[in-house]
């Protein structure tokens, strides 16, 4: 009896979607340390993990890149996990019903706040062993996804973009998106700055050119994105549409300077 409890307490922990594929998990985790450890236990259970210090740069990697489970810190710099979280929800497509899992060592407290389970599905405290964080992944994998709002959105539809390059040289067709990229960029640093200032009602100017922009260049999720913040009027939750909108718009101009 002992011996097959013993064995039982050294079985790994393993963690695997419903169709048997590796999970890919998103962490953000600003404190080197728990980052490392955490990452390592994920990975060690089977997941491909990719590790972030803050949440603007996980609003970022949701952008680009499609995660069974997104697991945030609460207490962050730069951008903290629950306005990353709101972030990601904002998002069009896929993308925002994926499960987003709070970690926090002051989650007692914090979950009274209906903020977090409104956003969040899942939560942890932290620090968390193996097991806690083995039981905690495996519920949100299973989580029932949320609907999303909108269809999938692609970042950049890359029918489209051939479309729109037939009869222009590689130079000029390079040149248009070179000054596209400019544009969406410096649209989303005016609304950064807007959003900072706290200035209403000059945004939409920059919100309908990342619209038209997003139309023109074969980036929907861009186009998505403007159309959501430009539909939302004075809703309380415009703030953190913009931010995923800025975050969108950097993700845009990165994926067609790649291009």
């Amino acid at each position: 009896m002992a011996l097959a409890l013993q064995a039982a307490a050294a079985a790994p922990l393993v963690l695997r979607q419903r169709d048997g594929r590796r999970p890919r998990l998103l962490l953000a985790e600003d404190c080197d340390p728990v980052r490392i450890v955490t990452a390592a236990m994920l990975k060690g259970m089977g997941c491909d993990v990719d590790a972030v210090v803050h949440g603007e740069e996980a609003v970022r990697s949701a952008c680009v890149r499609s995660f069974d489970v997104i697991v945030l810190d609460i207490e962050m710099p730069i951008m903290d996990g629950i306005t990353a979280a709101r972030s990601i929800r904002n998002l069009c497509g896929a993308v925002s019903a994926t499960p987003i899992m709070a970690l926090s060592a002051f989650l007692a407290d914090a979950m009274q706040q209906a903020s977090w389970s409104d956003t969040f599905d899942i939560a942890l405290p932290k620090p968390a062993n193996r097991n806690e964080l083995h039981t905690a992944v495996q519920a949100a994998l299973d989580w029932r996804p949320r609907v999303a709002a909108d269809g999938e959105a692609l970042l950049i539809n890359l029918q489209q973009m051939s479309d729109l390059s037939a009869g222009l040289s590689a130079s000029v067709f390079r040149e248009l998106l070179n000054m596209a990229c400019r544009d969406i960029e410096v649209c989303a640093n005016q609304l950064t700055h807007l959003q900072k200032s706290a200035i209403r009602g000059a945004d939409h100017v920059y919100v309908q050119k990342l619209m038209a922009l997003g139309q023109s260049f074969a980036a929907p999720r861009l186009s998505q994105a403007a159309e959501r913040v430009a539909a939302a009027g004075s809703l309380a939750s415009r703030p953190q549409m913009i931010a995923g909108l800025i975050v969108t718009a950097a993700a845009t101009a990165e994926a067609l300077r790649a291009h």
